[in-house]
């Protein structure tokens, strides 16, 4: 599906797990953010393993 959104700037938060995390896995190839440290990690090695360079931000709101 191409949702027209190349050179655009997306941010989602809470992207560690659930939904959220399938939609970051849908757009994300560079960033996550999400606010627990160890679900972050996991899912950003998650990405990395499926070929992106996905770093994981922690943050919390």
């Amino acid at each position: 599906m191409d949702l027209e959104i190349e050179a655009r700037t997306v941010l989602g938060t809470g992207g560690s797990k659930g939904i959220r995390y399938g939609i970051a896995e849908a757009l994300a190839q560079e960033v996550i953010c999400a606010g627990n440290e160890e679900e972050l990690e996991e899912a950003a090695a998650q990405q990395r393993n499926h070929g992106s360079s996905v770093m994981g931000w922690l943050l919390i709101l």
